[in-house]
């Protein structure tokens, strides 16, 4: 358990293994506790750097409003915290889009990315989704159904036949001790709606692999593909059965992808 203080902020990291480093960053409502299910064998080859951004986790006193800029900010403080003068980084789904920011800032400081179920630009029907999302955060739907609404466009179908594991997940979600505010919900949701990287796609040079999910319903592949564009693009992955949680749903074929990208 380890923190960085900066300003206002208070940012919670952990490090694990040894190696070359890599930053994982965390998706919308998301925090390092995410990377779990891929964790045990990231640091087992890698130093791998896994933090809560602001709004999420252990990381709640977050300065309101914030834009993604800021958010890559407090990834770059982290590193130069750490003394890590280059490294990798995966993003995952908002967390694309800090490490789009965090290698259009600072190219200096990635040598290789993986973008995954992430964009350069929400659509206006996930805009809507998430007003729909706070709608209902606020007018006190139970929190087990708000979770499973959530988790439908997360996951795939073959999760919903393993009704063991959707009932897993939303109880380890509700009894999660560091949940996230309403208001952090609300601040993350506003920078990631603001976001947009196409203006500034050309100038990113950073090797980079896109993973997509067939099955992904909130980001689609042909919404992913745009990032093509960067001059840095390397390659685009896409699992067939997997939807837009592809490191929990399908941790080992995630793995699989990523680990001859970053090794090689």
């Amino acid at each position: 358990m380890a923190w960085l203080n900066k300003n206002h902020l208070k940012l919670y990291y952990e490090t694990h293994g040894k190696g070359p480093a890599v930053l994982m960053i965390a998706g919308l409502a998301s925090d390092s506790q995410s990377w779990q299910f891929i964790l045990k064998k990231m640091a087992s080859r890698f130093n791998v750097i896994i933090y809560d951004n602001r709004g999420t986790g252990r990381t709640q006193n977050a300065g309101y409003p914030f834009q993604m800029k800021d958010l890559a900010q407090d990834a770059l403080d982290l590193l130069d915290h750490l003394g890590v003068n280059r490294c990798q980084i995966i993003g995952h789904s908002m967390g694309g889009c800090i490490a789009q920011e965090l290698a259009f800032m600072a190219p200096e400081m990635v040598h290789k990315m993986v973008l995954a179920s992430t964009t350069p630009i929400m659509s206006d029907r996930n805009k809507s989704l998430f007003d729909h999302f706070i709608h209902g955060w606020e007018s006190g739907i139970p929190q087990d159904q708000w979770f499973r609404e959530l988790f439908y466009w997360l996951f795939s179908p073959n999760a919903f036949v393993n009704k063991k594991f959707l009932d897993a997940a939303i109880i380890y979600t509700m009894c999660y001790p560091y949940q996230q505010t309403l208001e952090s919900f609300k601040a993350q949701i506003e920078a990631l709606i603001n976001f947009d990287s196409s203006p500034f796609l050309d100038k990113i040079n950073t090797e980079s692999l896109i993973v997509s999910g067939a099955k992904d319903i909130l980001v689609y592949p042909d919404e992913s593909a745009k990032l093509k564009s960067m001059p840095g693009f390397h390659d685009m992955i896409i699992l067939e059965k997997a939807a837009h949680s592809i490191h929990a749903e399908y941790p080992e074929e995630f793995l699989d992808c990523i680990i001859p990208f970053l090794e090689n």
